[in-house]
């Protein structure tokens, strides 16, 4: 059996924290815009009517835009220059 130390920086820590947080943001984002399409699959196949779909379309989207706002906010904070500049 091995044992390995890995050491890190607060610096490069928080820079790999920064790149996963990004990446589970656009996940999510992609999750979402998934779940928007097969609502219009679901409408164009009749299990879903008007107004289900537009409730439902109107809460992906809210979401879609919650979590672009994130993903904003992350690219303008100081610790994501860091990772940008790298």
């Amino acid at each position: 059996m091995y044992t390995f130390e890995v050491h890190f920086s607060e610096q490069e820590a928080s820079q790999q924290a920064s790149i996963m947080i990004t990446k589970l943001y656009e996940d999510q984002i992609t999750a979402f815009v998934q779940k928007s399409e097969d609502l219009l699959s679901q409408l164009e196949n009749n299990r879903l009517d008007p107004v289900q779909y537009q409730s439902l379309a109107d809460v992906y989207q809210n979401m879609i835009e919650a979590a672009r706002a994130k993903l904003k906010s992350l690219e303008t904070s100081p610790q994501s220059l860091a990772v940008v500049s790298m």
